[in-house]
């Protein structure tokens, strides 16, 4: 039960760490911080989810919040990729539309 409100904690967190981002943030294009820190967010109340309902319930809801999971996940490592590989600017260039297109963001 601890694993699920550690996950919620950090899920809590991630929401307010994109909110004071958000906040912070001067520019006029999207930070990408944002969106990664929501993706991260997602992904960990979701997992927090998976660990809820594999103590409570033993049918297919484990493995759906399982794999939600997963795939917030995978969008989160794309957003980070392509935050690294375009640090210095956060615009978004014809190769990293192309990477989130063919990653299915």
């Amino acid at each position: 039960m601890i694993y699920v409100f550690l996950n919620l904690v950090m899920a809590v967190f991630f929401v307010g760490l994109a909110v004071y981002i958000d906040s912070q943030s001067k520019e006029d294009v999207t930070n990408p911080l944002v969106s990664m820190s929501v993706w991260m967010a997602l992904a960990t109340a979701f997992m927090a989810g998976t660990v809820w309902t594999n103590l409570n319930y033993l049918e297919r809801m484990p493995l759906f919040f399982y794999r939600v999971s997963v795939i917030c996940f995978a969008m989160y490592s794309v957003d980070f990729c392509l935050y690294c590989i375009h640090f210095p600017s956060y615009e978004r260039k014809l190769p990293a539309k192309i990477l989130r297109i063919a990653a299915g963001i």
